[in-house]
């Protein structure tokens, strides 16, 4: 079949689309943190509680990789991106179904959450089939490119379930395993989409940019073994009513673990130093590994604070799963990319023509490490927040987001500035 060209101009557009929409939800949810911080402790399924948390998942986290991956996942199969118009189809959508979710949390009385949902859903699906064909073109697999294929599909699997949700609400008959299948889906997204995309990501990130002489073996490959082991068994304990607690956090922690020492690999076998995005979205790895350990070792209090209950404990492993790795990864990601995707809609066309200039010329380095600090103090301060229910340490550590923010901004101004002149003729 004739492969379609697709210029990398148009990839790179889709691509900062999705990054803006994160960047402005993020800085939204920044704003309603300051002025109200307690809707990161109390009550998780208030509807505000509720709406901050998609908003940081799907609007913010999400959004950021689905930016990333529309441009690193045709890098790493070597094959240009299946359907630009598909990807630009799930832009709409995503941001629709955002909207309509945001509406639904706020006026049930008028609109049904679940709208919001299935849509975002579909975008879902559109998604995982847009990367899934463009992995699979030519059959280039590698453990990375195979992780965020399973990463893919297990989004497409959620995606799944929320429309079966959708449609059971719909029509007025919730089956008896409704809410079994609300809270799996919740964690297979968690786990099986941003976990093990993360995971695959970060692995190809690594791979490219430190020019390692080893290469991704046999440990990611047992890692992703046991990953998607934890993912299929996961939803089946939750479903039959089984307590699988325990094996699924141990298959869990020891497939990351496996990711781990490839990456280590990787490191060991460079003579280049580590930038700060680099550092940043390996420490977001890093720092989800002991709340894995948490929640292996049933949430233990490592400090003793009287009246919290298990749910307290569940709201602050998603706040800082949330707002300590996953934020801390998108924002190292974030600084790779966007210099690499400011070069490609500007300097690309000028390939061959004349001289062009480096990638690195598009981003302020020592910036970078100021990021990574700021990161690091804004999950401790979140955490000792969650532990002691103190809205002044989620404020502290809204400042320090806020700090790290305006650090990012610098950062890449270069490429920003980049991207907002006038593009070049091709």
């Amino acid at each position: 079949m004739k492969t379609v060209k697709v210029p990398k101009a148009r990839v790179a557009a889709l691509a900062f689309a999705f990054i803006c929409v994160g960047a402005l939800l993020f800085s939204a949810i920044l704003a309603a943190l300051w002025v109200q911080p307690e809707l990161l402790l109390g009550d998780p399924y208030r509807p505000v509680a509720l709406l901050l948390g998609h908003g940081l998942a799907i609007g913010f986290v999400a959004s950021v990789l689905f930016g990333a991956s529309y441009l690193i996942l045709p890098v790493m199969a070597a094959a240009p991106l299946w359907s630009v118009r598909l990807g630009w189809l799930h832009a709409g959508v995503h941001v629709s179904g955002l909207l309509l979710l945001a509406a639904g949390l706020l006026f049930p009385a008028s609109i049904h959450p679940f709208i919001g949902l299935g849509l975002l859903s579909v975008g879902f699906l559109a998604y995982s089939t847009n990367l899934m064909m463009t992995a699979s073109r030519y059959n280039r697999w590698d453990p990375a490119l195979v992780s965020v294929f399973f990463a893919l599909c297990w989004l497409g699997l959620v995606g799944g379930f929320s429309l079966w949700l959708f449609a059971d609400l719909s029509f007025g008959d919730p089956r008896h395993y409704s809410a079994a299948l609300l809270e799996g889906q919740a964690l297979v997204a968690l786990l099986g989409f941003f976990w093990l995309f993360l995971l695959g990501a970060a692995l190809k990130v690594l791979s490219m940019f430190l020019v390692s002489r080893n290469r991704p073996g046999a440990w990611s490959w047992l890692g992703l073994v046991l990953l998607n082991l934890a993912l299929f068994i996961m939803p089946i304990g939750m479903l039959l009513g089984l307590d699988w607690t325990l094996t699924v956090g141990l298959l869990v922690l020891v497939g990351s673990l496996c990711y781990g020492i490839d990456y280590l690999r990787l490191a060991m076998g460079s003579d280049r130093l580590w930038s700060g995005d680099l550092l940043s979205a390996s420490a977001g790895l890093l720092l989800g590994l002991p709340l894995i350990v948490w929640v292996v070792a049933g949430m233990p209090m490592v400090v003793e604070v009287e009246g919290i209950t298990l749910q307290e404990q569940a709201r602050a492993y998603f706040a800082t799963a949330l707002l300590g790795c996953f934020v801390l990864v998108a924002f190292g990601l974030g600084m790779r990319v966007l210099p690499f995707l400011a070069w490609q809609l500007r300097f690309l066309p000028k390939v061959g023509r004349e001289p062009v200039p480096d990638v690195e010329t598009l981003v302020h380095a020592p910036a970078r490490g100021a990021v990574l600090i700021c990161l690091l103090l804004a999950w401790a301060y979140l955490a000792a927040g969650q532990l002691w229910q103190s809205p002044v340490g989620v404020q502290f550590a809204v400042i320090c987001f806020i700090v790290a923010s305006l650090w990012a901004v610098y950062a890449v101004s270069p490429a920003l500035k980049c991207i907002l002149q006038k593009p070049a003729k091709p």
